[in-house]
């Protein structure tokens, strides 16, 4: 007679955890966390698991709508902040200029 088993797992990840494996190339967590660190400054918003969240997955969706690394992504988006234009347009700004002239 087989007996059901629970097994409960606590897969508790935070946000860097999941950009450290699902970004391209996976960049080790220092780069990821110093980029991010720089970004966040940039933009005055407070390093906290629902903002790394959204900018993280929204550049995860950027690389995979137009093949651009999220890593390049961000460093794009730190040399080339424009006063006045919001984190998100920037990303789509950046993502879309990699995608046409970096080769």
């Amino acid at each position: 007679m087989k007996k059901d088993i629970t097994v409960k797992v606590n897969l508790k990840l935070d946000s860097y955890a999941i950009m450290e494996t699902e970004f391209v190339g996976m960049p080790p967590r220092k780069e990821i966390i110093t980029r991010f660190r720089m970004l966040l400054a940039l933009y005055k918003l407070q390093e906290t698991e629902e903002n790394l969240d959204i900018i993280g997955s929204f550049i995860i969706v950027l690389k995979k709508k137009h093949g651009v690394s999220e890593m390049d992504i961000l460093k794009h988006m730190i040399e080339t902040k424009t006063h006045g234009v919001s984190l998100k347009m920037q990303a789509v700004i950046s993502a879309i200029y990699l995608a046409k002239f970096k080769k």
